[in-house]
């Protein structure tokens, strides 16, 4: 048995390092490729079909362009997500071989989700309306998989939140009828900071649902505390969500008719070497999650939280000691049971690749295996590792995460969605 580091839990750690070979020769494929222009949509998996799409009332979709391989099946694969692209891309590609299945170019701050016993892709974006103040608007897409991407539907999504870096601002509920998304009014027109003011202070921060089965309806809100910051979502029994301000320690169970059912606080303090290294007053909690009655958040101090049903608090350390959570809060909840985190080295820490991922149990806290795996983002769908990397897509079995297999060529992408 290999130790990656020492752990700050008691528990031991299985490490498995993922293919050196494979990493260094993703390595030169980067050098080698250098300069070189990104293939096209059809790259070498056949010429793409273009096609336009259309709304229901007529008319060309503004800033939406959609790519389909001649006989695509659209139902067996998994999506990434290139934000920083010029413009924004989506792909779909095969789980098996990763040949390109679809394409869809939209326009800025994408958030991309999947809503599998529905068959379709929802997708938000932003769009310039001048003859609307502010002119730009959110909107969500609803394309449908098994009809070629055609746009069935088009909701307006008032107030959501943009973003400069990726930020995952939405999240499906458990039975897949709710959209929740992370909104935030323009602080200018708030009367109390009308000359300006922190974001801190000022920003009035709301999580709203929208109804999948009746879009027609407003969006939900639900006002959380000011200066709340930037929010993370997790699942909460079938239709409702957890929400955490990342500026407080308290998560709220808000449901999709708008009340908060519950508000549990961490109570997360402030330890006497953690003032310099954070920069702000407390540790933020950057991810919550859920499992059956326990709700638990994940803090940068490297730090999961977890709250039993009768209210008790305990503690767990989740990150090996040398190293830090990565910063672009790469972590995901696997199953009813288990979570993933990223960590990468202190040096590392401002870049946005990572050194390692972490699974850990978020009952006990236990830290179940480290993975040492230098990548751009790593993910977990099923019995599978999702690895991007600037060189492609790869994949590699949790049984055997050695046992690695590179299924796209360069790539834009840095988030994939299962």
């Amino acid at each position: 048995m290999t130790w990656f580091g020492r752990a700050d839990s008691p528990h031991q750690i299985r490490f498995r390092p993922l293919n050196e070979s494979a990493i260094l020769a993703a390595t030169m494929l980067v050098i080698a490729a250098l300069g070189a222009v990104v293939l096209s949509d059809a790259g070498k998996d056949g010429a793409a079909t273009v096609r336009d799409p259309r709304a229901d009332a007529g008319g060309a979709i503004p800033g939406l362009s959609i790519y389909v391989s001649p006989g695509a099946s659209l139902t067996d694969t998994f999506v990434t997500l290139a934000p920083d692209a010029d413009p924004p891309r989506i792909e779909l590609r095969n789980k098996q071989s990763g040949a390109l299945m679809a394409s869809v170019r939209t326009s800025f701050a994408p958030l991309v989700l999947a809503r599998p016993a529905a068959n379709q892709l929802l997708v938000a974006d932003f769009v310039r309306d001048e003859d609307r103040d502010p002119p730009e608007k959110s909107r969500l897409l609803v394309l449908n998989l098994e009809g070629d991407l055609a746009v069935s539907q088009i909701v307006e999504l008032p107030a959501r939140a943009g973003y400069a870096v990726y930020y995952p601002g939405m999240l499906l509920s458990a039975d897949e009828r709710y959209l929740y998304y992370y909104a935030l009014e323009n602080r200018d027109a708030l009367p109390f900071c009308s000359n300006g003011g922190d974001a801190q202070v000022c920003d009035r921060v709301s999580v709203r649902t929208v109804d999948l089965d009746h879009p027609e309806l407003p969006p939900v809100a639900v006002t959380l505390d000011q200066g709340c910051g930037t929010i993370s979502m997790a699942q909460a029994g079938a239709s409702g969500a957890w929400v955490a301000c990342g500026s407080s320690s308290t998560v709220s169970l808000v449901s999709p008719s708008g009340r908060i059912l519950r508000i549990v606080d961490f109570d997360i303090q402030l330890s006497s070497d953690q003032d310099s290294e954070f920069g702000h007053n407390v540790p933020r909690i950057v991810n919550v999650f859920s499992s059956g009655a326990l709700v638990g958040v994940l803090v940068e101090d490297g730090t999961y939280r977890v709250s039993s049903v009768d209210g008790t608090i305990v503690s767990y350390a989740v990150v090996p000691r040398g190293f830090v959570l990565a910063r672009r809060g790469q972590a995901q909840e696997v199953d009813s049971r288990t979570a993933l985190l990223s960590i990468v080295e202190p040096g590392g820490r401002s870049s946005n690749g990572i050194s390692g991922v972490v699974r850990f149990d978020l009952v006990t806290g236990e830290i179940i295996e480290v993975v040492d795996v230098t990548a751009v983002s790593v993910v977990q769908a099923g019995d599978q590792y999702w690895i991007i990397r600037a060189s492609g897509v790869d994949r590699a079995s949790v049984a055997d995460p050695s046992a690695e297999v590179s299924l796209t060529g360069q790539t834009e992408a840095q988030v994939i969605i299962p």
